[in-house]
């Protein structure tokens, strides 16, 4: 992790608000809630008024419990407006046409996206948006609190598979996840909230998933077109995604794992993971889409079979120049 420095306007304008809204992307994950918690904590403690706002769908188990915290939309806001781990205006969601009269800061790690907001703050470098956020409290003369050092914990473990993506320029996020710890945080206990809880239905549809693999470029290529009958078989919720991730790269070939699935609107989602060296960013970028260089994703209309075969066409001629 490179320092980024902290831009002065983002201190500026976390001093002269009274209340913020905080916005992170639709489908949340580990990291955009828990940033999402320990900002807004932090900011309670100097005095200000936060809402949380995320349109869902929470149906990752380890982050369901949070879900009665947010607003899933807003009308008439006044105030200023923070995002957090989100890259592109539209993983908003809904909520992001009700945002363009609100003062913008964001918050992000995300190596593709758009530029937007007012005032930005990007370092593409750190593995988890909350360790930006733990700088942001540090930078204002502060430490975590037992609370926000748990938040930034759980941002942290379940973006980086927990220490599984880190590699050797790691130091720098070690010492301050070590912060972490010494504020109370126990690793053990975040890696059952994070890990534990599964259901019966979630290890059936995961097997579902490992059924349907397909592989390409000799075996570099992962592939799992997921139809909306496969997801309603065991229920939306149901799903443990980045175990299936997890499991397709012990392949010993595999550079490149694509999970597409088919929503209820008719939409695709597409999540992208690679290993070594494939940017999945810049190629979720060329789907609309957007994320880090190791995980991204995707939303675009169908039909699935349309999107798979653009997609593994794309996936197929950067393996060609690599």
């Amino acid at each position: 992790m490179n320092t980024v420095p902290i831009p002065s306007r983002l201190i500026e304008f976390l001093e002269a608000h009274d209340h913020f809204y905080i916005f992170s992307h639709v489908e949340p994950d580990g990291d955009c809630i828990g940033s999402s918690l320990a900002l807004g904590s932090f900011l309670r403690r100097k005095g200000k008024s936060i809402t949380y706002v995320n349109p869902g769908p929470f149906d990752r188990p380890e982050i369901s419990p949070l879900a009665p915290l947010f607003e899933s939309s807003i009308s008439a806001a006044q105030g200023a407006g923070i995002v957090v781990d989100c890259s592109t205006l539209d993983r908003l969601g809904s909520v992001a046409s009700q945002v363009s009269h609100l003062e913008l800061a964001v918050i992000d790690h995300h190596s593709s996206g758009e530029d937007f907001g007012h005032i930005r703050w990007i370092n593409t470098s750190s593995p988890a948006t909350g360790l930006m956020i733990q700088m942001v409290i540090m930078a204002m003369g502060e430490f975590p609190t037992l609370e926000e050092a748990e938040h930034i914990f759980f941002a942290f473990a379940t973006d980086t598979g927990f220490f599984r993506h880190l590699n050797d320029t790691s130091s720098f996020s070690f010492s301050l996840v070590s912060d972490l710890v010494k504020a109370g945080v126990s690793p053990k206990e975040m890696f059952h909230r994070v890990n534990g809880g599964s259901s019966f239905e979630a290890k059936k549809h995961l097997g579902l998933l490992l059924g349907a693999m397909e592989e390409y470029s000799n075996k570099r290529i992962i592939l799992v077109a997921e139809t909306l009958q496969m997801t309603q078989k065991f229920g939306r919720k149901n799903r443990e995604s980045d175990t299936f991730y997890q499991q397709c790269m012990t392949i010993g070939e595999v550079e490149v794992v694509a999970l597409l699935r088919e929503d209820e609107d008719g939409s695709i989602t597409g999540g992208l993971r690679s290993r070594s060296f494939l940017d999945v960013g810049s190629l979720a970028a060329e789907m609309g889409g957007g994320g880090h260089q190791r995980a991204a994703g995707f939303r675009v209309s169908g039909p699935l079979e349309e999107v798979k075969k653009r997609l593994l066409g794309l996936l197929q001629e950067a393996m060609r120049l690599i």
